[in-house]
């Protein structure tokens, strides 16, 4: 009887253990279906600075924590922790630092797109705040659809959608909400709202 019950338990245990083993197979497509590798990046890297430069004459260097290459239909690189892009002049001095903490650099269409807390500053100390922002290789501006805000030191400007050269030497707000101007002698603002 003790034979029998022991024998069945065998039994059970090598049922079991086949289950586990011939019910665990899978074909390389449903692996592949499972695992995405085209989701996945390429290349990544921490606390990385890209340089980009005319005639050994540096133009600007986006640095980030962390960068993300994916070299999938998309073809892009994310900076999932925050971007800075500083861009320089003839002189290699510093015209206008932008932060981010999200970007991605489109390269095949010469673009880069950050979002989430942007801010461009130039060196006047004009200060520009929006969420999304894209600044083009191309033509070198920066532009945005989205609600901006620019402090000049004498007054803050609110708008939607902003047209910019990259240095932020020269903008155009697309559409002003308001104005506040700050009075240097009173050190009261009056506002002007439209």
């Amino acid at each position: 009887m003790n034979n029998k019950k022991h024998f069945l338990k065998l039994m059970i245990a090598v049922l079991i253990g086949a289950a586990f083993l011939f019910g665990c197979e899978n074909t390389p497509e449903q692996i592949n279906q499972i695992v995405q590798t085209d989701t996945l990046p390429a290349e990544t890297g921490t606390n990385v600075e890209l340089i980009f430069s005319d005639s050994a004459r540096v133009k600007l260097i986006i640095s980030a924590p962390v960068l993300e290459r994916y070299v999938n239909d998309s073809n892009i690189t994310e900076f999932p922790e925050g971007v800075t892009l500083k861009v320089y002049n003839k002189l290699g001095e510093i015209e206008s630092t932008l932060n981010a903490n999200y970007g991605r650099h489109f390269p095949d269409q010469k673009k880069l797109e950050v979002r989430d807390q942007v801010k461009v500053v130039n060196t006047e100390g004009h200060i520009m705040e929006t969420e999304h922002l894209i600044w083009t290789e191309d033509d070198r501006m920066i532009n945005s659809d989205e609600f901006v805000k620019i402090n000049t030191g004498r007054e803050i400007i609110y708008g939607e959608g902003l047209e910019a050269k990259e240095d932020f030497s020269k903008y155009r707000i697309k559409k002003i909400k308001g104005t506040i101007t700050v009075d240097d002698n009173s050190n009261q603002e009056s506002e002007e709202v439209q």
